[in-house]
């Protein structure tokens, strides 16, 4: 049974074998002449099975059966890259930390990958294999045969283009992607739409609910009707499956090009043993859908929300398709599904056919309007959602009206991520009515943070001018649609009365849903700010004074604080961290040196702080979201006599934990950076001394706050 899932993951585990081990260079797995699987490097050749040790690379050759692998590398190492070739089989194997590549031909099966990159190709299988991420809230590391090795550091991904086959995976807590195209669990070509004739009763149009009566039957409810299922659920509308219910037997479709129902799943509901079409599936925490037959849907699975044995297809290949609901056609595949599992949900053995299959850890945010969003046109304001391909609005050219007309309209989906800040978690921002001047807005304006509004002759993303009074990120709205409207050219256009972008293609057009009345094949164009109608400013400087202005404004105008206040501290909690998870904490401090004492098995320590983003500290008027830790000048290792000058961090990447400073001899931590030592002089305890040129003020969690209120 495949299951895929953002549940809590195990730990690396401890191994202990007796298999050779082999480390660095390039290995090759071959058929020597008597049949056996070898692993050769130069001259060297010995038979498996190995460990594969360090930052290597291994390649699979035709024939080979690599099995009983364990392929790793040393704990804050990047782990070995495996590529398997046509004729080449990796199974019953463990590998960290590392890359896999499966070339058409190849073949992996029943293996285990922690925070592995995976990447099947076209004509590449995967089949039981397990796809895992350990890192929660920090890198992890397993054991092998007594030495620390590489687990999860969360930039793990699985990802299956077209052509690629995968089959019965397990995926925990990592991104997961099923390109349209490719296979799962053997699916691949899509079937038409059903024809369905029955005698359900059909109720359209608004807001139903399914809710169970006092007999423990499911009824269907909306204003003062109610009727008893099945249901035939026709044309726009919404249903909610509340507690309790047990949807079966619904068919849920809308006339022949329109849009379908938006089915939204509760704890404790159930959908299950239905048909839906061209709509918008969106499974809660607790919700459970199961045995169900999705077609072009947009669906959901939120955190706690579940999936089994539903299958997901989607029928247009060259063109719109249709079904037929008791001699009504109805609208089938519009080349728009996908299927999204969010972190927490979870979705076991689908059959995906012809779409998209996404668990993703992440989340994109686009620029765009929330619904109610009034954009000026020649005949006055009309609401986002009611603009279709084709009609007429009114962009601005150096401040003057002109007619522009809507070449495409988009739609799209976000639930919000709680965990991360207001602009990468997804929260809508509201800039309450007067923010900028009498009647600018009109109205209170909802928009995503990414969205741009025009001041002085340039755009600047709202997410920048957020004061926590008039433009604040919305937390009641936790799941929301958003808006595209694109024109000729890229436009100033007012929305709301207040002057701001159309949609510029940066090609990202697949995320949305084509909406309105009229379709256009418009193909992504992938702009850049170097199209765009006016010039993109994100300086300091032009947006700083911008600010300060809305800031001033909100005081006059009354607008009331949202949130309380964040605590900072200059504290750095610095210290080391070894591989084994020994903490290290400073002896002594001299001036912008900070010294500890490293035991002689020591060759590599990581540099732990707090962390902040300088967007946070300084204000949302600063354009750097990076996680910056401290900022670190020379490093010295004192052995006895001897002192080195360490110098790793100067050529180390972000994903060792380190950041660029502007200077050359600087690096900034983001908060958890890697420090090899190399091989050490002595057998004696040593000292390193740190130069700290900056760090702080950092934001202090919630729990800390009080603490931090006692110490000062």
């Amino acid at each position: 049974m495949a299951t895929v899932s953002s549940t809590i993951p195990q730990p690396p585990p401890t191994i202990t074998n007796t298999a050779t081990t082999i480390s660095g260079g390039t290995w090759t797995a071959s058929l020597d002449p008597s049949g056996a699987t070898v692993y050769s490097s130069g001259s060297t050749t010995v038979s498996g099975p190995v460990n594969l040790w360090g930052t290597a690379i291994l390649n699979v050759n035709s024939g080979a059966v690599v099995s009983g692998l364990t392929a790793v590398a040393r704990f804050g190492n990047v782990g070995p890259t495996i590529n398997v070739s046509a004729g080449g089989t990796i199974e019953n194997s463990y590998t960290a930390n590392g890359y896999l590549n499966v070339y058409s031909g190849g073949i992996t099966q029943n293996n285990t990958y922690e925070s592995e990159v995976t990447k099947i190709y076209s004509g590449g299988s995967s089949t039981k294999d397990v796809f895992t991420e350990s890192d929660m809230s920090g890198w992890t590391s397993g054991t092998l045969n007594g030495t620390a090795f590489a687990g999860g550091d969360g930039t793990s991904s699985v990802y299956v283009y077209a052509g690629g086959s995968i089959a019965a995976p397990s995926v925990v807590n990592q991104s997961l992607t099923v390109n349209k195209g490719a296979s799962y669990e053997s699916a691949t070509t899509p079937a038409a739409p059903p024809v369905i004739t029955n005698t359900a009763t059909t109720i359209s149009g608004g807001i139903w609910t399914a809710s169970r009566d006092p007999s423990g039957a499911t009824v269907y409810s909306s204003g003062s009707t109610t009727v008893a299922g099945p249901v035939n659920l026709w044309g726009t509308a919404i249903l909610n499956v509340t507690s309790g219910a047990v949807v079966s037997g619904l068919t849920a479709v809308a006339p022949y090009g329109n849009v379908g129902p938006t089915i939204n799943v509760s704890a404790g509901g159930t959908i299950e043993n239905s048909y839906t079409a061209n709509g918008y599936l969106n499974v809660y925490s607790g919700g459970v859908t199961q045995n169900n037959t999705y077609e072009s849907e947009v669906t959901n699975i939120l955190s706690g929300g579940s999936s089994t044995n539903d299958v997901f297809t989607e029928s247009y290949m060259s063109g719109w398709t249709s079904g037929m609901l008791n001699g009504t056609a109805f609208a089938g595949g519009d080349g728009t599904a996908s299927v999204t599992v969010a972190a927490g949900g979870s979705i076991s053995a689908p059959t995906v056919v012809n779409q998209a299959l996404t668990v993703n850890k992440g989340a994109s945010y686009e620029a765009c309007f929330l619904a109610g969003t009034m954009i000026r046109t020649p005949t006055g304001d009309v609401a986002v959602e009611e603009l279709s391909t084709g009609d007429t609005i009114l962009a601005y050219v150096d401040g003057q009206p002109v007619a522009r007309t809507i070449v495409w309209a988009g739609m799209a989906r976000v639930h919000v991520r709680p965990r991360p800040a207001g602009d990468e978690a997804g929260w809508p921002l509201r800039i309450v009515k007067d923010a900028f001047a009498d009647g600018v807005p009109y109205k209170d304006m909802l928009i995503t943070s990414e969205h741009c509004l025009f001041f002085d002759g340039a755009f600047v993303p709202a997410r920048m001018l957020v004061n926590g009074q008039s433009i604040f990120y919305d937390r009641s709205i936790p799941a929301y649609a958003y808006y595209h409207i694109e024109t000729e050219g890229h436009a100033v256009v007012m929305a709301d009365g207040v002057l701001t972008e159309s949609y510029l293609d940066t090609g990202n057009r697949e995320v949305f849903r084509q909406h309105g009345r009229i379709a256009s094949l418009a193909p992504d164009r992938a702009l850049t700010w170097n199209d765009a109608a006016c010039p993109l400013d994100v300086s300091r400087a032009f947006v700083e004074p911008l600010f300060r202005r809305i800031a001033a404004r909100a005081a006059q105008i009354g607008a009331p604080t949202r949130g309380s206040d964040h605590v900072l501290t200059d504290e750095m909690d610095l210290h080391l961290v070894t591989g084994a998870g020994a903490i290290i904490r400073p002896v002594r401090q001299n001036g912008a040196h900070v010294m500890f004492m490293l035991p002689a098995d020591i060759q590599e320590v990581h540099i732990v702080s707090r962390a902040s983003r300088p967007s946070d500290v300084i204000g949302p008027f600063v354009d750097d979201r990076r996680h910056l830790g401290v900022l670190i000048g020379e490093i010295t290792l004192f052995e006895g006599s001897h002192s080195t000058e360490v110098t790793a961090h100067l050529s180390a990447n972000e994903r060792h934990g380190w950041s660029t400073s502007g200077q050359e001899r600087l690096r900034w931590t983001t908060g958890n950076a890697i420090l090899p030592l190399g091989a050490r002089r002595s057998e004696r305890m040593a000292l390193l001394a740190l130069e700290v040129r900056a760090g702080g003020p950092y934001f202090v969690p919630e729990t800390d706050a009080d603490a931090v209120a006692r110490i000062a």
